[in-house]
């Protein structure tokens, strides 16, 4: 857990179709994530430089567990109600001194976003 614990910032963020192809969520996506010593997290995403709607901003927070190589969100507060009361669950993994979140989609290919820590 220690290798995770930490502030992040984004540097990818978006999706693989079925076919593999990376489908970025905007050319201007910038994020912070935060995990904490005590078993806390937040992350706050712009997926637009400027932000003029919630749906431009992904936003929650909560606790967070490990369980093998899946980190598990377990979101109390969200700008979007569908987080909200919500377990995000993410594999993770760390890929030269990164950190990469990835989830499968329910309409096929797979979520990813890789994370640089701050030091």
């Amino acid at each position: 857990m220690l290798d995770i614990v930490g502030t992040w910032n984004l540097e990818k963020h978006g999706k693989y179709d079925i076919h593999g192809v990376f489908i970025p969520t905007s050319n201007d996506v910038a994020g912070k994530l935060i995990y904490s010593n005590d078993g806390h997290m937040t992350v706050l995403i712009h997926k637009t430089e400027e932000p003029k709607s919630l749906d431009d901003i992904i936003s929650y927070s909560g606790r967070f567990t490990i369980g093998g190589d899946v980190v598990t969100h377990v979101v109390e507060l969200a700008t979007s109600s569908h987080h909200r009361n919500s377990r995000e669950k993410r594999v993770f993994k760390f890929q030269n001194k990164k950190l990469v979140l990835s989830a499968n989609l329910e309409s096929g290919g797979r979520f990813e976003a890789i994370w640089a820590k701050e030091e």
